[in-house]
């Protein structure tokens, strides 16, 4: 490739990248980490650590609060990238316009508004991990799941009760869901249409896998995950199981619905829109 064409390659890449910050500020990280080339972009609430020895270090003051690090060994930022960081941070504090809750009615019965979660969402984030139960994950408290650029999360309400949420946390390369339904809204559908907006999440962001930890034998959960119509793959120690979904192998198909979190790009979902999928009875995830 000539001069001319990694320049254009550049500037494709520049645009693509705040065109995605710009429908969705809060997947700031991941884009910056495709701008950046072999980068790790951490984020640090508290502000920046003292820096370790890395051939490239650039601190942006993270729209969302706290501080985002990216760091490069092997070679520096060269000055277009860091100036194309610092116009992502810039694009990312635009205001943006209160996404409004989006109506779903369920297969299992009852209609359910459905809106992005974020920090203000503790309490109720609380309550429904309370309902569920203990998850099967270490880091399962609800600061940690609602916290800023710890990942993306939806909030589904019936009137003034929190019924559900579903959680991407994002652990590069890929990122962990993380589902809490409300007992009395199990067998309605409410987990499978949260798992689906959750993948079409992932994948707008680039992600290349995606995976759910649940209890050892969970074959409703399985079987949520299953009817998303993505190859599984699960590990199962006798303890807890994984379910993994790699979602880089897949096509994608023809069409899209429409998600409720804003797409980071124009690729289309790869989830299996089956309108007569079966509700999922995911117990507590």
């Amino acid at each position: 490739m000539g001069e001319y064409g990694r320049h254009a390659q550049q500037q494709y890449g520049l645009a693509r990248s705040a065109w995605s910050v710009a429908r969705a500020p809060a997947l700031l990280p991941q884009v910056l980490g495709r701008l950046l080339h072999g980068a790790v972009i951490t984020w640090h609430p508290d502000g920046a650590p003292a820096g370790r020895a890395v051939a490239a270090r650039l601190r942006l003051a993270d729209p969302a609060g706290g501080v985002l690090i990216a760091e490069r060994t092997g070679r520096v930022f060269a000055v277009g990238e860091r100036l194309g960081a610092r116009m992502l941070v810039l694009l990312a504090r635009r205001p943006q316009a209160p996404v409004r809750p989006r109506r779903v009615r369920l297969p299992g019965g009852g209609q359910v508004a459905i809106r992005p979660s974020g920090a203000r969402d503790r309490a109720t984030v609380a309550v429904l991990y309370a309902l569920c139960g203990p998850l099967p994950v270490a880091r399962g408290q609800a600061e940690y799941l609602v916290s800023p650029r710890r990942g993306i999360g939806l909030l589904a309400r019936d009137g003034g009760r929190p019924v559900g949420w579903a959680g991407l946390l994002w652990d590069e390369p890929g990122a962990e869901m993380v589902l809490l339904i409300a007992p009395a809204w199990w067998d309605r559908g409410l987990g499978d249409l949260l798992l689906r907006q959750l993948v079409d999440a992932a994948w707008s962001a680039g992600v290349g896998d995606v995976w759910l930890h649940t209890a050892s034998g969970d074959d409703a959960a399985h079987g949520a995950v299953s009817r998303l119509g993505l190859p599984v793959a699960v590990e199962d120690d006798g303890a807890g199981r994984t379910l993994m979904l790699r979602l880089k192998a897949v096509p994608a198909p023809a069409a899209e619905d429409r998600a409720v979190y804003p797409a980071a790009s124009a690729r289309v979902s790869p989830v299996r829109r089956d309108r007569a999928a079966k509700p999922s009875s995911v117990p507590g995830q």
